[in-house]
């Protein structure tokens, strides 16, 4: 009896001392597998690739970081959806806007369990399907050539897709027939917006502001507000107001000023400032100044300032330019310092731009009654409204602008921490090696407090 005992026990030892690690994981002890296994689950999941389509999943994972446009995106396509519930091609006509709120809410991770974030690496747990969405963009005629494969240009085509369905939903709700339907549906779901027909400016430089139409958008994007004035009689052209999804910056060449001072990372603040500038324009033709029947130019100078900030601010670096030697465009290497939290007072029209003439302030008749509802809003935005906090990266990898590689690092809110995503791999990483980046190709920023 004692012998049977005795091996009995020793064989119970030898069992608890193989399943030990499972019993451990399964029961939550220890610090090592319990941890991983919660880590896989609150990781952001990845995105399968099929066929150099990484630069699509790079954007879809940089938006889905962006807080208020997911959750207008979410609330605007839940309304137009109730809008055309009675039309039976409801569904089509949604199928774009469905399909990316839907996938923006898998990468978000909303409905998946909770965990502790702690961690150190995860590879492919849950990847999100982006097929179905790149198939409702070849539905609207959306060829993905060599040259359309660019983030950048993505976020343009997709962004007005989805505009044009939520559009086409706004004029279903004004049609009689659902008037009755549709007269319950929410303001806080309509942000305002103009929307702009971009017309190629006359040459005389002088600029009409057009008033705003009914028509509103589910993006609280931000608008640009640009005046011309004549360096010879001081007229000024009416303000031109312009919506704007996506601000880009040119990069600095071999003896620009920004790198006289070095060869070091160039400030973001710096490239914002020259996209902001007083531009000067020579040679132009004034309505007041020059006659119909002579030849007489004169110069005039161009203001652009940021009149209301967006919800989320959509940085694009230029990095192809054009290459005389060469003779085709090719990828500046040219490095941006960006920093965690940005600061647009300077791009606000309350700051002072600098400019090489004076900027006088615009007289009560050059506005209309839209632009001084705008500027006295702008007045009433506490500091924190100008703050924007980085929330995605996108960098490109690759000698041409044509080929490479897009990896986007993103900032996951459950898990509290950066992650480097590159398709279906998904790992961790710091912060410090987020602000540390090269090649980077699009920053996107968040508003700390939104706007009213």
């Amino acid at each position: 009896m004692p012998a049977r005992l005795l091996i009995m026990s020793g064989v119970g030892l030898t069992l608890l001392y193989i399943l030990w690690p499972l019993l451990a994981n399964w029961l939550r002890i220890g610090a090592g597998g319990w941890r991983w296994r919660r880590r896989v689950r609150r990781a952001p999941p990845g995105l399968v690739n099929y066929g150099n389509s990484c630069y699509a999943n790079c954007l879809l994972q940089a938006l889905s970081s962006c807080d208020a446009f997911c959750a207008d995106l979410a609330s605007r396509v839940a309304w137009a959806a109730d809008v055309e519930a009675d039309n039976p091609s409801a569904t089509a006509g949604l199928s774009l806007s469905v399909q990316l709120n839907r996938l923006l809410a898998g990468l978000r991770g909303e409905g998946r369990g909770e965990g502790d974030g702690d961690g150190e690496t995860r590879q492919a747990s849950g990847e999100v399907d982006a097929l179905e969405l790149l198939n409702a963009l070849r539905d609207r005629e959306w060829d993905r050539t060599a040259g359309q494969q660019d983030a950048h240009e993505l976020l343009a085509t997709l962004l007005q897709a989805v505009n044009e369905e939520l559009l086409q939903a706004e004029r279903l709700r004004r049609q009689p027939s659902l008037t009755t339907a549709s007269a319950g549906g929410p303001d806080c779901v309509t942000p305002e917006v103009i929307e702009v027909n971009h017309q190629p400016e006359p040459s005389s430089a002088i600029v009409s502001l057009r008033s705003p139409p009914e028509q509103r958008s589910w993006v609280r994007c931000g608008l640009t507000q640009t005046r011309v004035k004549c360096l010879d009689c001081g007229v000024r052209s009416p303000a031109r107001l312009e919506v704007q999804h996506c601000v880009s910056l040119c990069l600095p060449t071999r003896g620009d000023v920004l790198l006289s001072n070095g060869s070091g990372p160039v400030p973001l603040q710096q490239l914002l400032l020259r996209a902001f500038r007083v531009e000067l324009i020579r040679r132009a033709r004034c309505d007041r100044c020059c006659q119909p029947d002579d030849d007489r130019t004169v110069t005039l100078s161009k203001t652009t300032r940021l009149a209301r900030a967006p919800a989320t601010l959509v940085l694009h670096l230029q990095r192809a330019a054009w290459s005389a030697a060469h003779g085709c465009p090719v990828k500046s290497g040219a490095s941006v310092a960006y920093p965690l939290l940005l600061d647009l007072r300077q791009l606000m029209p309350a700051s002072p731009l600098p400019s090489p003439v004076d900027t006088e302030s615009p007289s009560s008749g050059d506005v209309d009654d839209f632009t001084s509802i705008v500027e006295s809003h702008r007045q009433s935005i506490p500091l924190a409204n100008k703050l924007y906090r980085l929330v995605a990266v996108i960098v490109h990898y690759g000698d041409d602008t044509s080929e490479g590689h897009y990896l986007a690092y993103r900032w996951h809110r459950p898990t509290r921490r950066w992650w480097c995503i590159s398709d279906d791999s998904v790992l961790p990483v710091s912060e410090s090696a987020v602000l540390a980046l090269h090649d980077v190709y699009m920053l996107f920023y968040e508003q700390l407090v939104p706007s009213i």
